[in-house]
């Protein structure tokens, strides 16, 4: 009887084990993937009015009497080269951006040229529109040194650099406006000119605001972070002292969008 009860707790004992070895492990928390990070990349848009009529008394000048002075809609992108990624992050970038304004010519009631006497009724089926093309080499700093460590989610920045601004203005044909001067010498409706540029603006990082989302979109796009943004930008398109005289289509402005760190 002795013998058959110890053979009976040395299967209880037996027994037991297994279901030890069967209680689930202390959970622990699967490491994030982090795919390289080099590059940035903006889609922007804001509103923009050139300053064409500074320059004039009053500040009424071609740009209000043909165009209304109202602003139109610049549209810019920017891509950078991410050089640091310590104490924050410094870059350099270059920038794309267009703007589009067009008008009802006011034609001729006689003459052409120098000799032409304007018609203050505009032309129904004739537009006028004048195009700028801003180019822009950039240098960027990114104080995101506390989004990185502490998931701290807006990420101030600045930028500073040197413009390349070409302007043109089309008739109603597609073709470039040519202005006949005092003197017969034929001017062309376009040109460019050097400036600076400053943007000073704050970006909110929506990975940090859900990180699961974040994950996903680093795993299977190699997007690292995502952000809307708020900037401050002044173009100060003058021509930099060139001896020419240059137009004045250089603005301060705000600019909204979205931005992608890969």
């Amino acid at each position: 009887m002795r013998r058959i009860s110890l053979l009976a707790l040395l299967a209880l004992a037996g027994a037991a084990r297994p279901a030890a070895a069967d209680e689930p492990a202390a959970i622990t928390e699967e490491p994030s993937y982090a795919s390289p990070q080099r590059f940035a990349g903006e889609i922007k848009f804001g509103p923009y009015r050139p300053n064409i009529d500074s320059e004039f008394a009053g500040g009424v000048g071609p740009y209000k009497r043909f165009f209304g002075g109202n602003s139109g809609l610049l549209m810019a992108y920017e891509l950078d080269v991410q050089l640091y990624q310590k104490f924050g992050t410094a870059a350099v970038g270059l920038g794309l951006a267009y703007f589009s304004k067009s008008s009802h010519s006011f034609p001729c009631q006689s003459g052409s040229g120098v000799g032409c006497v304007p018609d203050l009724t505009r032309a129904a089926g004739d537009e006028t529109s004048l195009q700028i093309l801003p180019l822009s080499l950039l240098g960027i700093y990114r104080f995101d040194w506390a989004a990185n460590k502490y998931r701290v989610p807006l990420v101030p920045y600045v930028k500073f650099g040197l413009t390349y601004s070409f302007w043109w203005v089309n008739k109603g044909n597609g073709k470039v406006s040519q202005v006949t001067e005092p003197g017969g010498a034929v001017d062309s409706g376009r040109g460019g000119q050097f400036g600076l540029t400053a943007s000073f603006g704050a970006a909110l990082r929506l990975d940090a605001i859900d990180p699961g989302a974040g994950r996903e979109l680093d795993g299977q796009l190699g997007i690292n972070h995502t952000y809307v943004f708020w900037e401050w930008n002044w173009w100060g398109a003058d021509g930099l002292g060139q001896k020419s005289p240059a137009l004045k289509i250089g603005d301060s402005n705000w600019l909204a969008g979205l931005a992608f760190e890969f």
